[in-house]
């Protein structure tokens, strides 16, 4: 108990991103990203939101959720 408070004190975990969750999934699975140009439509778009700079709509989280078996929430902000 004092390890768990003195922990959530000073080790803070910050929130994952969309971008930095499918990332994470994509490297464990050992996925490209050209894997995904048929969810994204292009392969820019794919290296767009794995920059952040574009946001992961609710089809293409729908259809990552489908993919990897998962909620499509984690995909969204």
């Amino acid at each position: 108990m004092l390890i768990a408070a003195y922990e959530s004190q000073h080790y803070t975990i910050d929130e994952a991103s969309p971008a930095e969750v499918l990332a994470h999934i994509m490297e464990s699975s050992g996925i490209d990203s050209s894997e995904l140009v048929d969810i994204f439509g292009s392969s820019e778009v794919v290296t767009q939101v794995l920059a952040g700079q574009e946001p992961i709509d609710f089809q293409q989280a729908q259809a990552l959720a489908n993919r990897f078996k998962l909620s499509p929430q984690i995909f969204l902000k």
